[in-house]
């Protein structure tokens, strides 16, 4: 069951095999695209590679062993509260709506994505009071729903409600702002906190070929389920038009041999998902050719360049690769590039193969001391880094916003100090 991580380079492939499908047309060139599959190539055999020998290499022994799991589940209820006052707050301090509009705006996407934008613009105390508060609890914030899922036996009534209560924050918080998020987030923590949990209990005897069906049957419906309401919300916010485009530079190919056994309906949504799978790769297209300056080594994340250009007074993402791509026509303020052109402003193209591979051998190891150890920090990080590999075809997810990323390196920090060098056979 361990091996079961070897899918996620499959996952990298199935969405680069989409964006060479001829669903969505993208304006590219025969040596251009050559170029691009090899180096998507190498990402795959790097990653292939490194969850390899991360799989193969001697794991850690935990030195204080769920020490945070065990503290988290001690103080769970007020943990979830808390998170749910402060999501609560963001909902009006984003939106200004109360939740006596939840309906109108739960059937009117469209509207609740124009009045969140419209109220945005108006950034008040509240807003600054807000960020403030969910960096501080992003740890916690990121880590409640694995902990419920890994702790599930352990949570009395009072606390299991309460971290539904929380659950149900998410989601209010996605209806409210007209985006799918929130959702997809939730649907992500649970589906690699899942896949932690079944690996376990099918190691332990503890669940039957059946009962893994059984579940993998549950994560399907949810996707599928996922999926519906994305593209009824995206369908809402574009006014029922059917015929999907990228911004006019790509549009669904109406001509297309999988559009031949498909509804337009049906087809849309295809165009959609496809779209939000695989434009990172146009993006990344377009930036193979390009050169950039030195970043600080904070390029890889758009909050870092614009504290950065602040604090020296400098422009930073003009000589970016985002900012070039921006130049060009695709702006990273609402089209992808994939993760690649974000880490090669810091360590250039040469070197992000190599990350690549440092990166999925950590996933592999993280993966590995979870299950076989049930480390709770250990499965956090391995979360994040599977959450990371998700979007690793849109962005630089983990560090796109100082919420994610401070979470993300506080876990680490964690799991370094939950564990001690120790070989085992």
């Amino acid at each position: 069951m361990l091996s079961l991580i070897y899918l996620l380079p499959l996952y990298v492939l199935f969405t680069f095999l989409l964006f060479l499908s001829d669903i969505i047309l993208w304006p590219v060139d025969a040596n251009g695209m050559w170029m691009l599959s090899l180096f998507v190539v190498c990402i795959i055999f790097a990653s292939y590679l490194g969850i390899y020998l991360g799989l193969n290499s001697k794991a850690f022994i935990s030195s204080r062993k769920n020490a945070s799991g065990r503290k988290m589940v001690r103080h769970f209820s007020k943990i979830s509260i808390t998170l749910f006052i402060i999501t609560l707050m963001a909902i009006f301090i984003y939106t200004g709506n109360s939740l006596g509009n939840i309906f109108e705006l739960a059937i009117d996407p469209r509207l609740a994505y124009q009045k969140m934008l419209a109220y945005e613009v108006e950034k008040g105390g509240g807003f600054y009071l807000y960020k403030t508060l969910s960096i501080i609890m992003a740890p916690l914030y990121y880590a409640l729903i694995p902990l419920m899922v890994m702790r599930w036996k352990y949570l009395t009534r009072k606390q299991a409600f309460f971290g539904l209560l929380f659950v149900l924050g998410m989601i209010l918080f996605s209806i409210f702002r007209g985006t799918d998020r929130e959702i997809g987030e939730l649907v992500i923590l649970l589906v690699s906190v899942t896949l932690v949990r079944i690996t376990q209990k099918v190691r332990n005897g503890e669940f039957s070929a059946y009962q893994v069906l059984r579940v993998f049957f549950i994560l399907i419906i949810l996707f599928l389920f996922f999926f519906i309401v994305f593209s009824f919300r995206k369908y809402e916010r574009l006014s029922g038009d059917l015929n999907f485009c990228v911004y006019n530079i790509a549009c669904s190919n109406q001509n297309s041999i999988f559009h031949s056994f498909m509804s337009d309906e049906i087809f849309f949504s295809v165009s959609m998902l496809t779209s939000y799978l695989s434009q990172g790769y146009y993006g990344l297209y377009l930036t193979l050719g390009m050169e950039h300056c030195f970043t600080f080594f904070v390029g890889h994340s758009p909050f870092l360049v614009s504290v950065m250009d602040k604090l020296l007074s400098i422009d930073l993402y003009s000589c970016s690769l985002m900012g070039q791509l921006n130049g060009v026509g695709w702006s990273d303020d609402y089209t992808w590039s994939t993760i690649y052109p974000w880490l090669a402003n810091d360590i250039s193209y040469y070197l992000v193969v190599p990350f690549i591979f440092l990166i999925s051998m950590f996933l592999a190891i993280t993966w590995k001391i979870g299950v076989l150890e049930d480390l709770f920090s250990a499965v956090m990080v391995f979360i994040f880094l599977f959450y990371g590999v998700i979007f690793s075809t849109a962005n630089n997810q983990l560090a796109i916003a100082p919420e994610i990323y401070t979470a993300f390196i506080v876990w680490i920090v964690i799991f370094i100090k939950d564990v001690k060098w120790k070989k085992t056979v």
